[in-house]
């Protein structure tokens, strides 16, 4: 897969699988090939609101590593503490 599916595949599994946490602002932080595993690392950030306050600024910034494998399949998705 080119970069730019990566990205977009990676982008499209975080929304799937966290859009019931009222995550917003999605985006790319990082992308990296890895030639001797064959794997895509992506970081990808998002701000998740938590409840109804959160119309008051009461969010904050998640990061998820997803590593893909060349053709694209999800092998994991980890936290990242902070960039």
């Amino acid at each position: 897969m080119k970069a730019e599916q990566v990205v977009q595949r990676a982008r499209d599994l975080v929304v799937t699988f966290f859009q019931d946490q009222g995550i917003s602002r999605v985006s790319l932080e990082e992308l990296n090939f890895d030639y001797s595993r064959d794997e895509w690392s992506i970081t990808i950030g998002y701000d998740r609101n938590w409840n109804d306050a959160s119309q008051f600024g009461d969010s904050y910034r998640i990061y998820k590593q997803l590593t893909l494998d060349s053709e694209g399949d999800l092998i994991r998705i980890q936290n990242i503490d902070d960039l």
